[in-house]
């Protein structure tokens, strides 16, 4: 039985042409509830709601923090995009979690004062390339925080992908392993399974899939393809 819509979120898509995206409870419900267990969320917890409203990381920070009891803090109207204000806030609340794009926590950290993060105990990123410079600054002036990387496009609920950050990742972050309930598939143009070291797009498989895109009121599947396996078991996926 496929679970009903829930929610759309628009995103540019490879072609440039906006594409709305119909998101569903169920996939919202993995990424949060796999995402607090694995980041060990409690009520003590203090998150900061930096991303805009549009954005798919946003429904994390929202309802990830409601559904931990945690605490919610956000910039007030025209600090949205104040980075010296959002360091005060940081400071002033004892934020605990971070979750943004890197060039927000690149804003954060520009303008920080020497002890002014020391709150945080976990600062995850993702939906762009990772500096491994920003992680090497994180290191030296966070030595405690946990970090994680994130990805995996609006199509796939919020994130579908993850790592934590660990000292062997300095040169480039790996894109990581997929959430619970999910699959990454490397596949070439016949769809077979590309080896080690040979270029594929990515196909992305599991619960975290929307259930396709909204064009003049009707559902498409556009990017959606279905795989089928050498037994013949069909599988639908994403294709990135």
């Amino acid at each position: 039985q496929h679970p009903a819509p829930a929610y759309y979120l628009y995103t540019s898509g490879t072609t440039g042409k906006p594409k709305c995206v119909v998101l569903n409870n169920r996939a919202t419900a993995n990424v949060i509830g796999s995402t607090l267990k694995e980041w060990q969320v409690t009520p003590d917890d203090v998150f900061i709601s930096v991303t805009p409203l549009h954005h798919d990381m946003s429904v994390f920070d929202v309802f990830g923090c409601l559904s931990a009891g945690a605490t919610l803090v956000q910039p007030e109207t025209g600090a949205e995009k104040d980075a010296v204000r959002w360091n005060q806030l940081v400071e002033q609340h004892g934020v605990t979690l971070w979750c943004s794009v890197p060039a927000m926590l690149e804003m954060l950290l520009s303008c920080s004062q020497a002890t002014g993060l020391a709150s945080l105990r976990l600062i995850a990123q993702g939906g762009d390339y990772i500096k491994p410079g920003i992680i090497a600054e994180l290191r030296k002036r966070l030595p405690s925080a946990r970090l994680a990387s994130l990805g995996g496009p609006t199509e796939t609920t919020i994130w579908s992908i993850w790592h934590q950050i660990g000292v062997r990742d300095q040169d480039k972050i790996p894109y990581g392993t997929p959430l619970p309930g999910n699959g990454y598939w490397l596949l070439n143009e016949r769809g077979e399974h590309c080896p080690t070291g040979v270029a594929g797009r990515i196909h992305t498989t599991g619960v975290n899939l929307a259930l396709g895109y909204l064009e003049d009121g009707e559902l498409t599947q556009q990017d959606f393809v279905t795989l089928t396996s050498g037994s013949g078991e069909e599988t639908r996926a994403f294709r990135t």
